[in-house]
């Protein structure tokens, strides 16, 4: 549902809490929007989540009132403040130090260093790598009913991999790392042959050191060990639009005071 818009004269509409009765938002996205009702359902369902549609102020903010008054919590927001986990920088290779997350040769520059202070959210999701992986059957052929057949061997699902998302205030960027083609050596002893174990403890050190960024409630479940539902994501896709509702909800309460420590969204 999110897309990229760089027009300045332009706004999108996010929609933070889900709907009790789909049926009643499909109404008002068919009345406020002119939706077509299968679209209007459709988008419904796909809530809490930021519209892709976009909107003049006006049009925009007549929208989330339209919302509020069903009950639903919704914000407007300026096209070009909408946060882009499509243009994520892809780490490979840092550590965590006393001084702050330290991004290694990153592009072949100098190493950078992310304030722990400059980093708002923290999100853990498991993905699939790949929708899913062929096995080919060889050479095997055969006839039915007079129509040469060859095996289309077999699919099976992908094998699901974890990525750790860190959302920096800018100018830094929003960082995504794959658990297993991250480089751990600042582990030092502490480091296993296991990517999983690895990354668990790097997961660690970095909310012990980022103590005031928010958690999502996908990574809290991945450090506890429940729900793990919480933290697997159908795509990368699915996990990029909870990065970018999450960052929104973030910065929409940032001059709002916060008690030191990690918070929940």
């Amino acid at each position: 549902m999110v897309e990229s818009c760089t027009r300045p004269d332009e706004y999108r509409v996010a929609i933070y809490s889900k709907s009790d009765s789909p049926q009643d938002l499909s109404n008002l996205l068919q009345r406020e929007l002119k939706l077509h009702p299968s679209d209007a359902l459709i988008w419904a369902h796909h809530t809490p989540g930021v519209l892709s549609k976009t909107f003049t102020a006006e049009q925009a903010r007549a929208l989330v009132a339209a919302i509020d008054q069903i009950g639903i919590r919704g914000s407007v927001i300026h096209a070009l403040d909408l946060p882009d986990p499509h243009r994520a920088t892809v780490v490979h290779h840092t550590r965590c130090t006393e001084q702050g997350l330290q991004i290694v040769e990153l592009h072949n520059e100098q190493d950078i260093l992310v304030p722990w202070s400059d980093i708002e959210l923290i999100c853990i999701g498991e993905v699939p790598l790949e929708t899913s992986r062929h096995y080919s059957a060889g050479m095997w052929a055969g006839v039915s009913a007079g129509h040469h057949y060859q095996s289309p061997g077999v699919s099976v699902p992908g094998t699901p991999g974890l990525e750790a998302w860190v959302v920096c205030r800018p100018p830094h960027p929003i960082l995504c790392i794959d658990h297993g083609r991250m480089n751990y050596e600042y582990l030092g002893s502490r480091r296993s042959d296991s990517a999983a174990l690895n990354f668990k403890q790097f997961v660690m050190d970095l909310t012990q050191h980022a103590t005031n960024a928010t958690l999502t409630e996908s990574t809290l479940a991945y450090m506890d060990h429940v729900d793990p539902e919480r933290y697997r994501f159908q795509s990368r896709d699915d996990l990029m639009r909870y990065v970018t509702l999450h960052t929104l909800m973030v910065r929409e309460r940032t001059d709002v005071p916060q008690v030191a420590g990690n918070t929940k969204p």
